[in-house]
């Protein structure tokens, strides 16, 4: 069924059903549909142990269970409660016809499953998808079903029982017949086989008649034995490598992290040292003014307490160029002052139109030599014209 098409059959279960938590079982479920498609989302009736029923959700297939190298598809149902995620799904083995449930801790005679993750269940560190995958897990170690002997006659499936109204039950003793366990062969093309469905379920080997009689040998414990404590140590092994392998991917996360901070900080330094650079040039700079500033004001107060001070000394050129150019600019003051005066004796017939141009023309030759002695000491000193 496509992911769209389970979306849409999951919302429709859920407004029937008037589940309380519509979003989140929406999301759990959707969830666990996509990592595991052999499970079919139904609406189906469920029987409580007073004998009401209920419409609620089911999802039937199978689980891929790995045992002993081979991959094995265990069927199984789990009903999601009305009020998930506050209380825990009911979870069943749902043996084809050729399978016999093989009870332990973790299933019962009528195919419940009991495990430490249902007892445990919280709404806010459980769901559907980590509650399949413990049951891989377990299933791994202890697998829930074994193929019926051929000669032992075929009954009809118990009906599994009603839940309790707000909690799990309490675990079921383990029993003293639970045998040994059934060397499991490979599902085929990895089909499922759940009944109902076109494919038929795995033909599973008969439980050997040597577990149930008092023919086994020591040197079957034995195997046994070696057997068991062979899958032990490969699984305490891959949780092992798991554990390491995690904490390798976070000491490699927080050494790239360190290095990416000794960068920056590398960067930091470097930039703090050239501001440290720009802020003793400053220093330096700003010292050196001021120490010309002080010199100026002991100057200044030497004038102030000289008695006669000459105009002449209030102004000084600290080069012949320089002086120069204050010459030549005083006079061409002095020149341009005269024209003036000039022109104003003229409108007051002080002197004659004759005199007045005799006197300017002379005045504006001296003004012009006195304006070009002065843009060729600037040019000379460097000044702006």
């Amino acid at each position: 069924m496509p992911a769209g098409n389970n979306e849409s059959v999951v919302s429709n279960f859920l407004r029937q059903a008037n589940y309380r938590n519509g979003d989140r079982c929406k999301t759990d479920i959707l969830s666990l549909l996509h990592h595991y498609n052999s499970l079919k989302p139904k609406l189906d009736k469920f029987t409580f142990n007073d004998g009401r029923t209920r419409d609620l959700i089911t999802l039937e297939g199978t689980i891929p269970v790995p045992y002993r190298g081979a991959m094995y598809n265990i069927p199984i149902a789990i009903w999601v409660l009305d009020t998930h995620p506050s209380h825990a799904p009911i979870c069943f083995v749902r043996p084809t016809p050729d399978m016999q449930i093989k009870v332990s801790q973790h299933v019962d005679g009528n195919g419940k499953i009991y495990l430490p993750y249902l007892h445990e269940w919280g709404p806010d560190v459980s769901d559907l998808l980590g509650l399949v995958q413990m049951c891989i897990i377990t299933f791994g170690e202890q697998p829930p079903v074994f193929a019926r002997p051929q000669n032992q006659p075929q009954q009809p499936p118990a009906q599994p029982p009603g839940y309790p109204q707000a909690y799990p039950p309490a675990y079921p003793p383990p029993t003293s017949s639970y045998g040994g366990f059934p060397a499991y062969p490979p599902v085929s093309g990895g089909t499922s086989g759940y009944p109902g469905q076109a494919v038929p379920a795995p033909a599973y080997p008969p439980v050997s008649s040597a577990s149930n009689t008092s023919t086994i040998t020591q040197e079957h414990m034995l195997l046994s034995m070696r057997s068991a404590v062979e899958d032990m140590v490969k699984r305490k092994l891959r949780e092992e490598y798991g554990l390491k392998n995690v904490e390798i991917q976070s000491l490699s996360k927080i050494r790239d992290d360190l290095n990416q901070g000794q960068v920056q900080l590398q960067r930091a330094v470097e930039t703090m040292n050239r501001e440290t650079e720009a802020m003793d040039r400053s220093i330096r700079e700003l010292k050196f003014e001021s120490e010309k500033m002080s010199q100026a004001l002991i100057d200044a107060e030497k004038f102030e307490q000289s008695s006669e001070l000459s105009p002449e000394d209030a102004v000084t050129t600290p080069t012949p160029l320089y002086r120069q150019l204050l010459n030549a600019h005083a006079e061409e003051a002095a020149v341009h002052e005269a024209i003036y005066y000039l022109g104003e004796a003229l409108k007051s017939e002080v002197i004659d139109c004759d005199l007045f141009l005799k006197q300017v023309r002379k005045l504006a030759r001296r003004q012009f030599f006195l304006k070009a002695t002065m843009n060729k000491c600037r040019k000379v000193a460097g000044l702006p014209n």
